[in-house]
């Protein structure tokens, strides 16, 4: 399997392209945005809200959610794994 990871910054915003060779609904990038929407309409506005605070204090989004939910190790790997999810 092909993987594609690349950050580069424009002004003050960091952009990060990922990229794997399969289909679509089957990328991880894909699967963790399906999986933190869930989580945002189950947890709610002030979760939303933490999650915020902790990207402005530096966290990327998936470490930011993991945190949040307590949960250990790989922060991709955890949330491609909450609550195992058929997504």
């Amino acid at each position: 399997m092909l993987l594609l990871a690349r950050n580069f910054w424009i002004d003050d915003f960091q952009i990060e392209i990922f990229g794997q060779n399969i289909p679509t609904i089957a990328q991880n990038a894909y699967r963790h945005l399906l999986i933190e929407y869930q989580i945002l309409r189950e947890k709610g506005e002030s979760f939303r809200q933490k999650v915020l605070a902790l990207k402005k204090e530096g966290y990327k989004t998936e470490p930011a959610f993991t945190k949040l939910l307590g949960l250990d190790g790989n922060p991709y790997i955890s949330l491609l794994n909450y609550k195992s999810h058929d997504f």
